[in-house]
């Protein structure tokens, strides 16, 4: 969708172009509009409590799970009180955008799901997507409880739990006709089919979907998916070239220092189409001129000499893509990110 000129549009507009921006790691853009969102006490509440959840999705996108925490529940508070006595704004199945208070009260719940699961707490998890369960009712809160559902999964090693939700998440978003929840859904169940694979036959068919997940997300411009789906294949690829087994699970790239560890390797919930669990983020800087441009893909082009189809290439791409994350985020998303800047 366009999101240019939206600054004097309705709330519902702003909002859906703050979503668009998140799904392409604009995440600076995205952040004046909810913020404005937010603020301005002309913004409906229903509005204003959808905002609070895009809003923590992607500081959860940029590790910052506390951070996400703390907005994830303003907005179930928001959406709790604001449902009280107004039946006509619960739920309504089959509305194209599932945008209503009942849908922000799902949507706030599977997001501190998201954040307790990045934080080590899979109980948590487990007891707000219980309660969450009643309250998504569209097919935008399903697909989102259901990545969250396949995340903890994945963190306990159930992979047949995982397989089951993330097919269901690509059948759902395929049905609705939602592009950026396809690609983040497909990466999930790529991801989960990587973890299955018994034999190198079926190793290389879950590289070739993770490779795929990457270049649709490429040609979406959903460059944090891009990222995600690059490091998951290039740490697929190292796997099929040493002929191991697949890890028990994908590591997140933005574990951060303060979150709880835990013993299972997770997947990174973003239940908004953030970067699902991949192996370590690379250190990288961010573009900031043509210089920097013309050597990162010299780089790329020296690294994969005589290995085109090598994971050194794919981490190439990956690095890439998370410069320019960097470069498209708040100094405080930068710096959750472990990439520097100053400023609030």
């Amino acid at each position: 969708m366009s999101v240019v000129g939206t600054g004097r549009a309705e709330p519902l507009a702003r909002w859906t172009a703050a979503v668009a921006l998140g799904g392409q790691g604009r995440y600076a853009a995205a952040a004046a509009l909810l913020k404005e969102l937010v603020r301005d006490p002309r913004t409906p509440v229903v509005i204003r409590a959808h905002a609070l959840v895009t809003w923590a999705s992607h500081l959860r996108q940029q590790g910052g799970h506390a951070r996400a925490a703390r907005v994830d529940g303003r907005a179930l508070g928001l959406a709790v009180e604001g449902s009280a006595g107004a039946a006509a704004d619960l739920p309504q199945p089959g509305a194209d955008l599932c945008v209503d208070l009942g849908s922000a009260r799902a949507d706030a719940l599977v997001g501190l799901a998201a954040d307790a699961l990045g934080q080590g707490d899979l109980g948590a998890s487990d007891r707000l997507l219980t309660r969450a369960d009643t309250w998504a009712v569209g097919w935008r809160p399903r697909v989102r409880l259901r990545w969250v559902r396949a995340e903890v999964a994945l963190a306990r090693g159930d992979l047949d739990t995982a397989a089951r939700e993330s097919a269901a998440a690509v059948a759902e978003s395929a049905a609705a006709g939602s592009r950026r929840h396809l690609v983040k859904s497909r990466l999930l169940a790529a991801v989960t089919a990587r973890l299955r694979a018994a034999d190198p036959t079926a190793r290389a068919a879950a590289l070739a979907d993770l490779d795929a997940v990457a270049a649709q997300a490429a040609d979406a411009g959903l460059v944090p998916l891009r990222w995600a789906a690059s490091l998951a294949a290039a740490d697929a690829a190292d796997a099929l070239d040493a002929g191991t087994a697949a890890p028990p699970g994908v590591r997140s790239p933005l574990r951060r220092s303060g979150a709880k560890p835990h013993p299972s390797v997770i997947v990174c919930p973003t239940a908004d189409g953030g970067p699902p669990g991949v192996p370590g983020r690379p250190s990288i800087r961010p573009i900031g001129s043509d210089e920097s441009h013309d050597r990162r893909r010299e780089e790329v082009r020296e690294s994969t000499n005589g290995a085109p189809d090598g994971a050194p290439r794919r981490r190439h791409a990956a690095s890439i893509a998370l410069s320019v994350i960097l470069d498209r985020s708040e100094a405080r998303g930068r710096r959750l990110m472990g990439g520097g800047g100053v400023g609030a």
